[in-house]
């Protein structure tokens, strides 16, 4: 299933695998409540200039969820490309962007309970 993260007040939820697309121009932020692992495909809407930002909440449901990111996006932990979330833990990404590359993707996350 391919997706696009668009801003929503609610959870969202994903039955399968799913590969999604950050969309700059969707929105602020979101929530989603993953039955699944999840792939970032790639981001849209970066702009040539200035700096846009997306931030996204995730609940793992029912097992442990991973989340990977594009290896062209630099991270907060400088190498990892993924994130596991244990069941019942939420994670916060942010992602930014201030060029019009995917190589000039940041994502930074925290984990709670």
């Amino acid at each position: 299933t391919n997706g696009r993260i668009l801003y929503s007040a609610a959870l969202l939820s994903f039955s399968a695998a799913t590969n999604l697309v950050i969309d700059f121009d969707a929105g602020s932020q979101g929530a989603l409540t993953l039955s699944d692992n999840v792939n970032f495909q790639q981001t849209t809407n970066r702009p040539s200039a200035g700096v846009k930002n997306f931030v996204q909440k995730f609940y793992a449901g029912g097992a442990n969820r991973t989340l990977t990111w594009l290896s062209s996006w630099h991270t907060n932990a400088n190498s990892t490309l993924y994130l596991t979330l244990t069941n019942g833990t939420i994670g916060i990404a942010s992602f930014n962007v201030d060029g019009a590359s995917e190589t000039n993707v940041i994502v930074n996350w925290s984990v709670y309970n």
